[in-house]
């Protein structure tokens, strides 16, 4: 379930490292970078400032087909943290995993949502409501609904095989 939160911290991220943007070896997403830790899920894009992967399977043995996560390649903790061209970036990538969804998945509609818990390093989720998805799930819980399609392994590898071609 993806769940929203306004507000947030703010002033400087406490970060474990000697430079601003400098991996944080306590960080989740700096690790998954680094090829290691329990998020490490198939990677889609990524140029300097940014990469694009898909969210892997975390309380569920599969993961919810289409949700895709942006994430600065430098450790920047929150959305005002970021640089104009990393926000340039992000929401490029955003646009663009918005509009792989919707061709490859035929989603009826993608939401995206910067809740900035849980990992403090800036991620942008973007994920669909895959046709057929009953009206009472939210936008917000789409991902709950039983009999929405999920994935892991190779299905999962050949679903991001189909959107990758829209970074390029």
């Amino acid at each position: 379930m993806v769940s929203l939160v306004t507000g947030g911290p703010t002033g400087p991220t406490d970060v474990a490292g000697d430079e601003a943007g400098a991996a944080a070896p306590d960080c989740l997403i700096c690790q998954k970078h680094a090829g290691a830790g329990p998020l490490v899920s198939p990677h889609l894009w990524e140029d300097d400032l940014v990469r694009v992967s898909h969210i892997p399977p975390v309380d569920e043995p599969e993961a919810f087909v289409g949700h895709l996560v942006i994430e600065t390649q430098c450790h920047v903790g929150y959305l005002d943290e970021l640089s104009d061209d990393e926000a340039a970036a992000a929401g490029r990538a955003a646009r663009t995993a918005a509009r792989a969804i919707r061709a490859e998945l035929s989603a009826e509609s993608v939401f995206s949502a910067v809740i900035g818990l849980g990992v403090h390093h800036f991620h942008q989720h973007v994920w669909p409501k895959h046709p057929g998805t009953p009206d009472r799930y939210e936008w917000h819980r789409v991902d709950e609904w039983p009999d929405a399609p999920r994935a892991i392994g190779d299905e999962l590898e050949a679903i991001c095989d189909r959107l990758r071609p829209h970074f390029e």
